[in-house]
């Protein structure tokens, strides 16, 4: 198929975010049939790894930190939060970095769409694809279709799916 010959050979030639983008784009994209769906999922997410999650600046190049600067400061400047780029740094350090520090940054906002029918969450880096997630959302009162903005993050909490086994 015509749509795939572009990501193929970006692939073929390591242009991993050009890449990343380019199947990014055929996501939604209307009339992807469940098996091209499977090879894109099989495609997307470990690209998306190493694109975004890895250590490796294919986004943009390495950011260099200021005297004072906290890796706290850095995400909220790109809009991404801290808990990330400390992951991807493996930086835990609350404390301010040593000046000069490189650090990898991606460019946030992140966005989610909840696909109740397949209980899924898929989350996009700007238009980049970031990965899947399972979810269940309660009923009580029922979800309805809209925007909606996370505000926080709760730690520790416990969930339960329908038959009433923890999550």
């Amino acid at each position: 198929d015509e749509a795939w010959k572009s990501p193929m050979g970006q692939l073929a030639n390591q242009h991993w975010a050009e890449a990343l983008l380019t199947l990014s784009l055929l996501y939604d994209k209307p009339g992807v049939t469940g098996q091209q769906r499977q090879r894109l999922v099989d495609l997307l997410d470990p690209l998306a790894g190493k694109v975004i999650y890895s250590t490796e600046h294919l986004l943009e190049p390495p950011y260099r930190s200021r005297p004072g600067e906290t890796l706290e400061q850095i995400a909220d400047s790109h809009q991404v939060p801290a808990a990330l780029l400390q992951n991807i740094n493996r930086l835990y350090d609350p404390q301010p970095l040593p000046p000069g520090t490189l650090v990898k940054v991606v460019r946030g906002p992140f966005r989610a769409e909840v696909q109740l029918d397949k209980e899924e969450l898929v989350l996009f880096l700007g238009k980049f694809y970031a990965g899947r997630f399972a979810v269940s959302v309660g009923n009580d009162p029922r979800p309805q279709p809209g925007e909606y903005r996370v505000v926080g993050k709760q730690q520790g909490r416990e969930y339960f799916a329908p038959d009433g086994s923890e999550v």
